[in-house]
This record gives structure tokens, C-alpha cells and sequence, in this order.
């Protein structure tokens, strides 16, 4: 039989249901709370209850849990403008796919403060318009899909605590007023463009942070959109294989103290697009590779007036691209191509021509390289102290006033070498330099150092005069057939050609160790306009030849050899009538040329 219940258990029993119906309440209000409030396209105003679905209780207050967060949603074409009589904190405002144009403000002097949920449009081919100034409260992501617009008034990002972000991301537009961050706060603010979308910046910017476009376009279409201080730093790359771009719709879009960054691989290359005819002036290039266009067509410069750095630690080379021929590239100052990755160096491509004006420079001790590509020209107009090789591959590289690559021990010029405008008006490279290749050289050339015309083999062309200094050594290659370029290496100098040095003729491969001459052949090794000079000594395959004044002649396996400065042809005879004897006699001197080629390549 059970004990009646005492009048304290009945009261511990009431309190108990009393504190467990508070609870209940309580989560109810948590929850309900947490549930998004939604326009009801009663009325006009966001303060006024009865205009959201339900009349809830409305609060005042970016850092309230999810629950502030003004959701659109109606379809309806009534009641589209959204207007507050006193400034708005809320924590996001969300635009559902269904919303229809919308359009929020409030009065003179009114903001409007975004939390952590940010903004959010999902409205297809809808232009969701606020109107009033928005505060950012901290660092956040706003989001507008593929075919919708969000555009705003002037946005002033928080960094109470430390640098706050703004992202701006999804496939659609967003077109952002003056962008600034929040006075008297720490930190300066920083931008960042994601998704495959376009941010326009139109108004005049003061935010001092980073500026970092990962995806997409950002159209900078004021004419004083950059950063108010200066402190305008780009980076550019890509983000799943989507190229940036960072387009400039006016010459003054960027302050004149502005560095731009570049991406980190040659696959993730952004570019900058200067989008209006005109001089840009900018601070300086920071690291990595970019790309540089001018899609106006008119004629257009880019000025970066101070030093430069195009580094890569250990990740390998960096390209510099200008794609357009109607655009200039000018770095008023140095270049550090520095890097602690031997033999990498800086590439710079494209149809538009470049001019580096101060020195192009490596680290102590290292071999960073420099390459030319492409049509347009490379100009050098200071002492460049760079330790690796130079290729010249496309267009043309360019050496003007003082200009010089004295440092780098083998240039190879398989495209145009430009020596014209350099100071004396005769360009001459050392006894510990390489020339090479099947280019072209402009102005008057010295060479002091080693000669290898060609490409195994191939035509070295001199628009004027060449000199052979008496410290260098020309190695030419002769095959089994006479056509110049194709199956023997020459020179060709419209100039004059002045001899010095020595010459070593070799036999070149014709694949799988076959050397093929005819019992007389004749090569043109030198066309000149002009002949003067001698070399101190020839020889063909290892053989020394002996001078007569300017005829080199010598006599090995039954084969005459003779060599004449006077119209640089090498000719080559046999006396011996019997094809089996002169085949066989011709055949050890070419494997002895053979031999001596196969030492010089080792």
C-alpha cells in the first residue's frame, strides 16, 4: 500500500513541472527565434512588424543568432522597396530564387549593419539593389549565383579586433559603392574576389588592406577606385583551373603607389586587363607570373616607377605576359629575378614590347636565367648583372644606352638580338661568353668569347657588322650535302667581317653515326659585304691547316682541304680516282671529325 504524497513532494513535484515548462518555453522561444524572418509584401516598412510573414517580434541586432536574418522570398510585384526609419542591424539578408527585384534603403544618414550570415542572392536574372551605407560585422562572404546582381551603396568593413576580410563570391555580378573600412578601428580592411563572377568597384575606395582576386573579374570602373593611401595590393591566380581577370576601365583606377601581385604557377595566371587607352602608372611588380592586355586597341602604357621583384624561392621559373602589341610594359626601376631554384629565371612572353629600365638582377651567387619568347621586344637599358643563360626564342631582345648582359655566360639567339642603340655603337660580348643559335643580330657585334653559329646545323645573320675577336673561338659544322643552314652552319653579315681568333670546323651527324661526302664538296661558311682580318689558326676535324695569307690549306687521308678568308669558302677535293679507295679514305677522316665532335659535345 502506497504512502500518501506529503504536501513537500507535491511541491518539489510542482516546481519540478513548473522549471521544466519554463525549459520548454524557453526552447521555444530559441527556436522560434532562430527561424528567419520573411517579407510579406504587406507594406514598405522593415521596421513595422506586420509587413514580415507572421508579425515577429523584430530585433535590432547583427549578433543575434540566425534568427535576424531578413529573408525575400515573394514573387509578388507589390511592395518591392524595402525603407527603415532608423538604422538596421541584422545578422544577413538572404534572397531566396524565387525573390523579385527588391530594392532597400533607409533615410538621410542611415546604415545598414550585416552579420556573420552576410548577403546572399539566389535570384536568376533579378538586380537585388540596398541603397544605404552597409557595415560589415567582421569578416564575411557575400554570395550571388549565375545570372543575378547585387549592387550596393558604400560598404565600410569592421576591423575592430584585427584586418577584417570582405569576399565577394558566386557566378553573378556584384557592383560594390565606395568601398572603406570603419575609422579609429585597428586593422585597414582587405578585399577578395572568388567564384567565376564580376565585382565592379565603382566608387572611390579607402579600405589600406590586400586585395586578392582568385576567380572571376574584378572591373575597377572609377577613375579614382583604388585605394585612397596607396596600400593597393592585387594578387592574382586561379581557382580550379578558372582564370581574375582585373580590369581597369580607366588610367587613374589604381593609386600611383599600387603593387601587383602575381600567381604562384604558370598555370595560375591572372590578368590584368587595361581596359582604356592610355598612360597607367603603378608602384611596383611583386613575385610570380601575370598577364598583361589592353583591350581597347588603342595605344596604352603601363609605368611601374619603382623596384620590382619577380622571385620564385623554389617553385621554378615565372612569365611576364604582355599580349597585346598596342601595349608598352616599362619597369622604371630594378628587376630581382632572385631565387633560390638554380637555372630558373623570368620569361617574358607576348605580342606587346616590354622595357626594363633599371637592372635586371640575381641574388649572390646564383644562375637565374631570362628568356625572350614570342613577337614582341625585350629592351635592356641598364648594366644587368643576372648570372644565367640568355634564350632568345621569339621577337626580339634589346640592348640600349648602357645596356648589357655581361654576366650571362651563353646567349642563344634563335630569334633577334638587337644591339643598335647601345652606347659607342658597337656591342661586344666576353672571353667567357657564348654566342649561339640560327638568329639575327642588329647593329655591330664583337665577340670576344665562343661562337657556335646555328642549330646543328643552321644561318647566323648579321644585319651589320661582326667581329670575331682574337680571344674567341668560331665552331662551324659541315654535313654531306652543301645547302647552307640545312646541312652546314654559316654566317651571313651584311656588313663588314672582320676575321680573329680561331676556327674549328667539325663534322655534324647526320643520324646514327653517317657521314656522307661527296669527293669534292664546297661550303660557304662566310658571306660578307666586306672581308678583313685572319684567324690565328683553322683546323677540320682535329687537323691543324696552314696559312698562306688568308688561304688555309692541308692535306689528310687523300683529301685536299682549303680554306679562304678572302670569300670564306671551305672546299674539299679528292685526287684519288677510285670510288672504293676515296670512300674509304674519306670515310677515316670523318671519323675522325666524328670523334673530335663527340669530345667537344662531351
Amino acid at each position: 500500500m502506497k504512502s500518501p504524497a506529503s504536501p513537500q513532494n507535491s511541491s518539489i513535484r510542482s516546481a519540478r513541472r513548473l522549471f521544466g515548462l519554463l525549459a520548454l518555453a524557453s526552447a521555444g522561444v530559441t527556436a522560434r527565434a532562430q527561424v528567419p524572418i520573411t517579407w510579406a509584401n504587406a507594406g514598405a516598412s522593415a521596421n513595422t512588424s506586420a509587413n514580415w510573414v507572421g508579425s515577429p517580434t523584430l530585433s535590432n541586432s547583427s549578433s543575434t543568432a540566425a534568427g535576424n536574418v531578413w529573408t525575400f522570398s515573394n514573387t509578388g510585384a507589390g511592395n518591392n522597396t524595402v525603407t527603415f526609419s532608423s538604422s538596421r542591424n541584422v545578422h544577413g539578408i538572404v534572397f531566396a530564387d524565387t525573390a523579385n527585384t527588391y530594392n532597400i534603403a533607409g533615410g538621410t544618414g542611415l546604415t545598414l549593419t550585416i552579420g556573420a550570415t552576410a548577403i546572399t542572392n539566389n535570384s536568376v536574372s533579378k538586380t537585388q539593389t540596398i541603397g544605404s551605407p552597409i557595415i560589415t560585422g567582421g569578416s564575411q562572404t557575400w554570395t550571388t549565383v549565375a545570372g543575378g546582381t547585387l549592387t550596393t551603396d558604400v560598404v565600410s568593413i569592421t576591423s575592430s579586433a584585427s584586418n577584417r576580410t570582405l569576399t565577394i563570391a558566386g557566378a553573378g555580378t556584384t557592383n560594390l559603392g565606395s568601398v572603406g573600412f570603419v575609422a579609429g578601428q585597428t586593422g585597414v580592411g582587405s578585399l577578395t574576389k572568388t567564384g567565376t563572377g564580376t565585382l565592379n568597384l565603382t566608387g572611390t575606395n579607402t579600405y589600406a588592406g590586400t586585395t586578392t582576386i582568385a576567380e572571376g573579374t574584378l572591373n575597377i570602373a572609377n577613375g579614382n577606385a583604388s585605394s585612397a593611401n596607396g596600400n593597393f595590393t592585387l594578387s592574382l591566380g586561379t581557382v580550379g583551373g578558372v582564370s581574375p581577370v582585373l580590369k581597369l576601365s580607366h588610367v587613374n583606377a589604381l593609386a600611383t603607389s599600387a603593387t601587383l601581385t602575381g600567381a604562384s604557377s604558370a598555370a595560375n595566371t591572372g590578368t590584368v586587363d587595361l581596359a582604356a587607352a592610355g598612360t597607367y602608372t603603378l608602384g611596383s611588380y611583386n613575385l610570380n607570373n601575370l598577364k598583361f592586355s589592353a583591350s581597347s586597341g588603342g595605344a596604352t602604357t603601363l609605368n611601374f616607377t619603382n623596384n620590382s621583384v619577380v622571385t620564385s624561392g623554389t617553385l621554378g621559373g615565372r612569365t611576364i605576359t604582355n599580349q597585346d602589341a598596342n601595349l608598352s610594359i616599362v619597369f622604371g626601376g630594378t628587376l630581382d629575378i632572385s631565387s633560390s631554384t638554380a637555372g630558373s629565371g623570368v620569361t617574358f612572353a607576348g605580342a606587346g614590347n616590354t622595357t626594363v629600365n633599371g637592372a635586371v638582377f640575381n641574388g649572390l651567387g646564383q644562375t637565374r636565367t631570362l628568356s625572350k619568347n614570342d613577337a614582341g621586344t625585350l629592351t635592356l637599358s641598364a648594366v644587368n648583372t643576372y648570372g644565367g643563360d640568355t634564350t632568345i626564342s621569339g621577337g626580339k631582345l634589346a640592348l640600349s644606352g648602357a645596356g648589357s648582359i655581361a654576366n650571362s655566360p651563353v646567349i642563344t639567339n634563335n630569334a633577334t638580338f638587337d644591339v643598335s642603340a647601345v652606347t659607342g655603337g658597337n656591342y661586344t660580348l666576353g672571353s667567357t661568353q657564348t654566342y649561339r643559335g640560327s638568329g639575327t643580330t642588329i647593329g655591330n657585334l664583337t665577340l670576344n668569347g665562343a661562337f657556335t653559329p646555328g642549330n646543328s646545323p643552321g644561318l647566323a645573320t648579321f644585319n651589320n657588322n661582326l667581329t670575331l675577336g682574337s680571344t674567341g673561338t668560331t665552331t662551324m659544322e659541315i654535313g654531306g650535302s652543301t645547302t647552307a643552314g640545312t646541312d652546314y652552319d654559316r654566317v651571313s653579315v651584311a656588313g663588314a667581317l672582320t676575321y680573329g681568333g680561331t676556327l674549328n670546323i667539325v663534322a655534324f651527324d647526320l643520324g646514327g653515326g653517317a657521314y656522307d661526302f661527296a669527293q669534292t664538296a664546297s661550303f660557304n661558311l662566310f658571306g660578307a659585304g666586306s672581308r678583313s682580318g685572319n684567324f690565328s689558326s683553322v683546323s677540320v676535324g682535329g687537323t691543324a691547316l696552314a696559312d698562306n695569307s688568308g688561304v688555309w690549306t692541308a692535306s689528310v687521308g687523300g683529301f685536299d682541304y682549303t680554306f679562304s678568308t678572302a670569300n670564306g669558302i671551305l672546299g674539299i677535293a679528292s685526287p684519288i680516282p677510285e670510288p672504293a679507295s676515296a670512300a674509304a679514305l674519306g670515310g677515316a677522316v670523318l671519323l675522325g671529325l666524328a670523334a673530335l665532335r663527340r669530345r667537344r659535345r662531351a
